[in-house]
């Protein structure tokens, strides 16, 4: 979608839409698993059964080179640096600006050809996308990657509508701790007892300061939640429930358009590489670095002739159910929504540009008349679908038809990557349900009008993330593998040997060094975790903690599992670097290729075993055909991680504790709005302060620069270190309790006399 047809934002925000990393978790049960993505070229259709072999043949299924698929549409890899190519054609338009992340000026004038430099070791090269008409940059390592200082317009009074520095610190604190309102107003009326009366503090109660909070929120433009009615029929009756929402437009183009975040964001797909001293070596990051940013940019529209053509935005979403109460007996269902396009810590912080709620789903309750039907079913995913309906209404307008699948567990083609059937769902939405139906079921699909249909471009099926929170530690690894290491550890002999060696795989577990940001277990085999990272850090020690207990003599089935639980890891590790080369991708897909191999020994085995009769055919593990594809198409696994929403969560449930517990979506979105909104505020704040310690530190410089060349004597110069000049009776003053300062002039003017007769 272009800024021509979308004139709702700005022309150098937005140029063109697609939701490239949607990571949409709660479609059905089954999402939970969909985080992967289309071999390219398109694998054949897969399937259900046999997820290991599909991961055993996965080989046979990929592209020969790790980064360079093959020519046809786009070739990816990227060209040598030689003058032909370091240059566009002469009617190549170029930026105003010289940083590629600025937005794009619509004045831009041909490039002069250049010569490339003769690159060094270690040095990096960024090629940027042919239409954004920039040339190649080559940075040395010591200078790659580093931003320039943004420097803050003035703002002599960056906390308003706060009436002083001091009191939006109250405020930030209160916001923090989530106090009921009742002691907010308790602790305000003790401030107003001791407080300074040279500091500005005015407010009265905790309405005050509500009061305030909505008037920061409106003097930055960020708008607050609001509720809209969605209808789904059902049976025929009409049923309404209310969807909490941001004007989702109105949150992107706050973000795009702010003046910080617009310099710092990635408008163009790069590729980069780095010189081992005798070629260009390729490597993928961040999603722009990645191939299906670069690809998408290629068909962008420009506006109008000789306007600049469009820019990709990235937009990942998500959505998940979470337990606001300590028992679980209270949920919410936030959306949450971050752009790509913003280096990876602005994204993982706090504030404007970072992880945002913009959503509250409903949440369907169950009817016991109505439980386990069919329709049911559909009618709760229907909402699910119109509630998101209703927040890309704005995108869908300027849009045409797409679709997404909904597939169950259990269904005959899991997999939303492997196989597609817009056809039939199209056909089966205007049979009877019944004959739909059955058409349906053979391909796990359910009669839902998706609302990815209604959005142009988005391309869910490409867009589905590999999650390797829920994937891998909380899936494979904390649901499968560690249950099998506990159940073979019951099966070794006798009673006394069982607790013998269970004894001894929590021992073990204790006598682990402690590491800093790892868990350390005191027990293990006892223990019910619930935690993906805990079941995360427990996985990389079950190696050396049972290797002596499950020896091939004693449970060759166990043994077996131990191999598995290393090849796990080993294809875990390679997946989860921060930065990929054609090397790292290739040892990735030999990983996944070995660890395939060996799911698919212990499948023959266990399916022969009449106590531990377990069917490794699931979903999860036939994602990791998908998980290195990924990588190549979207950047780094943990750019789509679930880890920074589901971190998201703690301080939604803050907002419930400090609730009423009685329509708790108004205030739980209220208290997320204040939080961006102070954050916000205080960037403000900390930039004013950073940008006055700036000038501060040119002034001492340029002071003594100035004492040095105004010295006759060299290195050597007369004057103090104090670089604040106070006047005496500033002196007097501020040590008038201290005796030796009473009448300081006075007795300093007798002994300048004495000295100098």
């Amino acid at each position: 979608m272009s800024s021509q047809v979308y004139p709702g934002i700005s022309q150098y925000a937005i140029a063109a839409w697609d939701l490239v990393t949607s990571t949409i978790k709660s479609l059905t049960r089954s999402q939970s698993f969909m985080r992967s993505l289309d071999l390219y070229p398109s694998p054949p259709r897969l399937p259900s059964s046999n997820a290991h072999r599909d991961i055993a043949r996965y080989s046979e299924l990929s592209y020969n080179s790790p980064l360079t698929p093959p020519p046809k549409p786009v070739p990816y890899a990227p060209p040598r640096l030689r003058a032909s190519n370091s240059v566009r054609a002469s009617k190549a338009p170029t930026p105003v600006a010289s940083d590629a992340r600025q937005p794009l000026s619509s004045n831009r004038q041909p490039l002069a050809p250049t010569q490339p430099r003769a690159p060094k070791l270690d040095n990096f090269r960024t090629m940027f996308h042919p239409s954004s008409g920039l040339p190649p940059k080559i940075k040395p390592f010591e200078t790659y990657g580093i931003r320039p200082a943004y420097s803050a317009p003035v703002d002599d009074q960056p906390w308003l509508p706060f009436h002083s520095d001091c009191e939006f610190k109250f405020a930030e604190i209160l916001l923090a701790s989530a106090l009921s309102n009742k002691h907010i107003d308790e602790l305000i009326a003790v401030v107003h007892s001791l407080r300074d009366p040279q500091i500005t503090f005015e407010v009265k109660s905790h309405e005050d300061i509500d009061n305030l909070w909505t008037s920061a929120a409106g003097l930055h433009g960020l708008a607050a939640f609001a509720p809209e009615k969605v209808l789904v029929d059902y049976l025929g009756t009409l049923r309404d429930f209310d969807f909490w929402h941001r004007p989702f437009e109105l949150w992107l183009k706050t973000s795009l358009e702010d003046v910080f975040l617009a310099s710092v964001c990635n408008w163009n797909a790069i590729k980069t590489d780095k010189f081992d001293g005798k070629d260009w070596v390729p490597f993928v990051t961040e999603p722009y670095t990645a191939k299906r940013i670069w690809d998408f940019q290629l068909t962008l529209p420009r506006a109008s002739p000789g306007s600049p053509p469009g820019v990709p935005i990235a937009i990942t979403l998500y959505a998940d159910k979470t337990r606001l109460s300590s028992f679980g007996s209270v949920q919410g269902y936030p959306i949450m929504a971050n752009i790509t396009n913003f280096p990876d810590t602005i994204q993982n912080g706090h504030g404007l540009g970072a992880t945002q709620v913009i959503g509250w789903l409903p949440i369907v309750a169950e009817e016991e008349n109505e439980q386990g039907k069919t329709e049911w079913i559909n009618f709760k995913k229907a909402v699910w679908h119109e509630c998101f309906r209703t927040l890309l209404k704005d995108v869908a307008r300027a849009s045409r038809t797409v679709m997404a699948l909904t597939r169950g567990v259990q269904s005959n083609f899991p997999c939303p990557i492997c196989a597609e059937s817009q056809a039939l769902v199209e056909q089966c939405m205007k049979m009877r349900p019944i004959a739909a139906e059955v058409l349906l079921v053979k391909e796990g699909l359910r009669p839902v009008k998706n609302v990815f249909w209604d959005i142009a471009f988005s391309g869910p099926h490409e867009a589905i993330g590999f999650d390797e929170l829920h994937v891998n530690d909380g899936g494979i690894g904390g649901r499968h593998l560690w249950p099998m290491v506990v159940a073979f550890l019951d099966k070794l002999g006798s009673l006394s040997v069982r607790r013998a060696a269970r004894q001894k795989v929590d021992d073990q577990a204790k006598a682990m060094p402690r590491w800093p940001d790892f868990s350390h277990f005191d027990s293990v085999v006892s223990v019910s975790f619930t935690d993906g990272n805990k079941f995360r850090d427990l996985l990389k020690i079950v190696p050396y903690i049972a290797h002596n207990v499950l020896t091939d003599e004693a449970s060759s089935e166990g043994y077996l599992v131990l191999c598995c639980v290393r090849a796990y890891l080993e294809a875990v590790m390679w997946e989860n670097l921060h930065v990929h080369t054609s090397n790292t991708i290739a040892a990735a897909r030999h990983a996944v290729e070995r660890f395939g191999a060996r799911m698919m020994e212990l499948d023959e085995l266990l399916r022969s075993d009449d106590i531990l009769s377990k069917n490794l055919d699931f979903p999860k593990l036939h994602a990791h055909k998908h998980a290195v594809d990924h990588i190549v198409d979207k950047g780094v696994l943990r750019h789509s991680t679930t880890r920074t929403f589901e971190g998201r969560h703690q301080s939604l449930k803050k907002g419930y504790a400090k609730s009423s517990h009685k329509n708790i979506e108004s205030q739980i979105l209220k208290h997320e709005n204040n939080l961006l909104v102070c954050s916000v505020v205080r960037d403000c704040i900390d930039a004013q302060v950073e940008r006055a310690k700036r000038e501060a530190d040119i002034e001492l410089q340029e002071n003594k620069r100035d004492s040095r060349d105004a010295t006759p004597f060299g290195n050597i110069h007369l004057g103090s270190k104090v670089t604040k000049h106070i006047s005496f009776a500033i002196l007097e003053r501020d040590r008038c309790k201290d005796p030796a300062f009473h009448r300081f002039r006075s007795h300093l003017e007798v002994s300048l006399k004495d000295i100098l007769q």
